[in-house]
């Protein structure tokens, strides 16, 4: 993204070409010649070359012995030219003041050519003759091999081809010190690009496991950055992309239109402009058109305009008044979005400057807007984190608050019935009375009360149902209960109560929340619905985490065989929670008796609760009849 701001600088290349323009601007000025002494690094200076455009195309030949080209001087503190679709000539002399032979590599340390060759010229005047340079081994940079004899003058020609634009960091190095110096860089660039992988790695994770399209739409802004630095620094050409010519030619380029295209998707998915005002929408729809468009014609056309350089500033500008739009708005995303981005263009500027020419080249600002982009990236997925987690204790709330008016509905609900259940009481004792005093409206009275019975019948199924299981409530387990004793004192048949208690359930809420606890308690009512088969059986919330169950005309045996069954059931259930699943268990107490007429329903409440005790101080997930030697546990 250097070129992202180098269309600030038009003012200046067109002074520049004013400049080129005028009668002096034309002058063939002498270029300082660069001494070849000791030193392990000499870095090339604007002052050291001049350049020249092949408008016509023309062979070396012409080029290094036409005494009559115009050859242009370079004004700012590093060679850069701008875009340039003819092929450029540079010249540079060097003058060995050793007394030995030496052998140097030149680096040029920019790798976005379509053609690169370096030629040396020799002999004098209209006799000179020139030889091909020789190329150094595979690197990020472009390498050439020169010798020189003692006290040797050489003049060197580089002749390039390239669409993008032309920037030359050129040095001369000592072998072994260049050796050395290039790991350094190289461990630089592979420490960074390890760097960027791992947040792309992590955010695509994340996209996997949350389907949030935002991670998916950072973790493409992520890739299409590598790509860009790959092809700026060169790494691509060299050890990535190096057998693929087209990627060869269209890297730097593709990389430059990737990163635009899905930080403006990015852009709109995380700042969700969507739900403001609209020119901002139709401002991103036509950004995104014009990159998709620029993508398209790259890859099918081979085509990078000229003026990417003005639409990439505009794209920014776009992209920094949108931001100020929101934050005026009180976007708390815009924020976090402003501090990256404001990053990224604070480290980019400090490049930009060296390749302009305004600042001499030097390892730091060369690596700045890599060093801008990391700390982008991180600062977003960070900003990422932080709406996710918003949105996440947003939606918390929400379910809280209805949770809430839920509660609020049943109370209201549980207090109507009540009402209701009084005035019937209070008129079935005002119609008994008047059926005492008034025989003559008997039948009057006997359709009142027919009509009253089928209301309380149809409140009474209102009642007795538990809101959250959906199975009965403690009170109708009262009523059916006594019942069932009355019953069984008649009929002398054993009556069996199981009481089940969830283990460790207050833990459970702890763990995992009280909403994903009551889908536990739904889940356990329905595996007890299912558990039982006939029926006169009865499944209840007797409270809390607590069940019960009747079984009417059951012995001890049958009672504990099918306490067992619903135990298991329990154990197996597949209770999942984020994918993961959650065991759970139960402790369940047996109590059977054979009532007599003076026997209480408390009294089997107590033999069951018991039994239940005893289960849980055994150790939990088994069942426990109260005076029966039957009891098992997993």
């Amino acid at each position: 993204m250097i070129r992202v701001l180098w269309s600030a600088l038009t003012l200046l290349h067109l002074m520049v070409i004013a400049l080129a323009l005028s009668p002096s601007a034309f002058a063939v000025q002498p270029n300082e010649i660069i001494r070849i002494g000791d030193s392990p690094r000499i870095n090339l200076q604007a002052k050291h070359t001049a350049y020249f455009v092949e408008h016509e195309s023309l062979d070396p030949a012409q080029i290094i012995s036409d005494s009559s080209i115009q050859w242009q001087q370079i004004h700012s503190k590093t060679i850069n030219i701008g875009m340039q679709t003819s092929p450029m000539w540079f010249r540079f002399e060097l003058h060995n003041t050793m007394a030995t032979k030496v052998r140097r590599l030149i680096e040029i340390r920019w790798n976005n050519f379509e053609e690169i060759a370096l030629y040396e010229r020799y002999g004098n005047q209209a006799a000179d003759q020139y030889t091909l340079a020789e190329k150094g081994q595979k690197s990020s940079s472009q390498l050439f091999y020169i010798n020189l004899e003692p006290g040797q003058s050489t003049e060197l020609f580089l002749r390039i081809k390239c669409q993008n634009q032309i920037f030359l960091p050129i040095f001369i190095w000592q072998q072994e010190v260049f050796t050395t110096a290039h790991a350094n860089l190289l461990n630089w660039y592979f420490l960074a690009f390890g760097a960027l992988l791992s947040l792309t790695l992590y955010n695509l994770s994340l996209f996997i496991f949350t389907r949030e399209k935002t991670y998916f739409y950072y973790t493409f802004y992520a890739i299409s950055v590598i790509i860009y630095e790959l092809g700026m620094t060169g790494i691509g050409s060299r050890y990535v992309w190096d057998t693929l010519p087209w990627m060869h030619k269209n890297g730097f380029a593709l990389g430059v239109n990737l990163c635009f295209f899905s930080a403006a998707l990015f852009f709109r998915e995380f700042l969700e402009i969507k739900s403001y005002t609209k020119w901002i929408t139709i401002a991103w729809y036509v950004i995104v058109g014009y990159w998709a468009l620029g993508l398209l014609s790259l890859v099918f056309l081979g085509w990078f305009p000229s003026f990417a350089l003005e639409s990439s500033l505009i794209t920014c500008i776009c992209a920094v008044i949108g931001t100020i739009w929101l934050l005026a708005l009180g976007s708390i995303s815009a924020r976090y979005y402003a501090v990256a981005w404001g990053t990224l263009i604070v480290f980019t500027m400090a490049t930009l400057s060296m390749i302009a020419g305004f600042t001499p080249y030097s390892e730091i600002t060369e690596y700045c807007q890599m060093a801008g982009f990391l700390a982008e990236m991180l600062l977003l997925s960070i900003a990422l984190a932080a709406r996710i987690n918003r949105e996440r204790l947003h939606r918390e709330q929400q379910q809280q608050e209805t949770l809430i008016l839920q509660m609020e509905i049943s109370r209201e609900r549980e207090n109507k019935i009540r009402a209701q259940e009084h005035i019937l009481k209070l008129e079935k004792e005002t119609n008994l009375d008047l059926e005492k005093r008034v025989q003559v409206r008997t039948q009057e009275l006997h359709q009142a009360m027919r009509d009253l019975q089928l209301a309380n019948k149809e409140m009474s199924k209102l009642s007795v149902t538990d809101s959250l299981t959906q199975v009965h409530n403690r009170r109708y387990f009262d009523d059916v209960l006594d019942r069932e004793i009355t019953r069984a004192s008649r009929s002398q048949k054993p009556l069996a109560l199981i009481l089940i208690d969830i283990d460790h359930f207050k833990q459970f809420n702890d763990n995992y929340g009280h909403l994903v606890g009551d889908e536990c308690l739904r889940t356990v009512a329905l595996a007890l619905q299912n558990g039982i088969s006939r029926k006169s059986d009865l499944v209840a919330r007797y409270g809390g985490e607590e069940f019960a169950v009747i079984l009417p005309d059951t012995n001890a045996a049958e009672a504990f065989t099918v306490a067992e069954k619903i135990r298991t059931t329990i154990q197996s259930l597949e209770f999942t929670h984020q994918g993961i699943r959650v065991p759970i268990s139960a402790s369940l107490g047996i109590a059977t008796v054979v009532p007599d007429q003076a026997f209480r329903p408390t009294g089997l409440i107590q033999l069951a609760d018991s039994a239940l005790y005893q289960a849980k101080d055994q150790g939990r997930n088994r069942c426990v009849a109260v005076g029966n030697s039957h009891k098992r546990a997993n």
